[in-house]
């Protein structure tokens, strides 16, 4: 069964100017604790929001410990919206794989058939939007940067090969904040 993806082409209209998705609103209790504080930006774990096979699972990158909070979010008492959004506003497309998916490595081992993951695919799925405030890492794989964000190409080189696409991540997401 093919999924189709957020947007779509026909010969008439060409690419559609909006992507449908939903969205994660933060609680209004983190809202206002991050106000009091000068806590940066929180991680925020996608792979829960997005039906997966495997209970506490986590995308590579993500911060070993904040993984403890990032399961505690109760996606059934989450505030989730639907809408759309103007593609021209979306920078980075991240697909997932059903199978074996860019899981951590701590995951992969403690986690019998790990391998065997799936994510929900029916057609009633759509893409998330990550919350302004919080930063989520994604790969190289399977991940589409739009036009408006080719610069969020470059991979740094002053770190290990193995995790540049996951450095990327976190700055290109940290720029497009700042340029809007």
């Amino acid at each position: 069964e093919t999924v189709p993806p957020p947007f779509h082409f026909d010969n008439e209209v060409g690419f559609d100017r909006t992507i449908l998705l939903k969205s994660v609103v933060e609680e209004k209790k983190k809202k206002e604790k991050k106000a009091k504080s000068s806590t940066p930006a929180t991680a925020f774990n996608p792979y829960i929001f997005m039906g997966p096979s495997h209970d506490d699972s986590w995308p590579r990158g993500f911060p070993i410990d904040k993984l403890k909070d990032s399961f505690k979010t109760d996606v059934e008492e989450s505030k989730i919206y639907v809408g759309d959004l103007p593609l021209s506003s979306v920078g980075v497309i991240q697909s997932l794989c059903n199978g074996d998916p860019d899981t951590d490595a701590v995951f992969r081992m403690t986690r019998p058939g790990s391998t065997e993951f799936t994510f929900d695919r029916s057609t009633t799925s759509m893409s998330l939007l990550i919350p302004s405030s919080s930063y989520a890492p994604y790969n190289a794989q399977a991940t589409t940067h739009l036009y408006n964000a080719f610069w969020g190409l470059y991979l740094p080189i002053s770190v290990p090969g193995r995790v540049t696409d996951i450095w990327r991540s976190y700055i290109t997401q940290r720029i497009m904040k700042d340029i809007g």
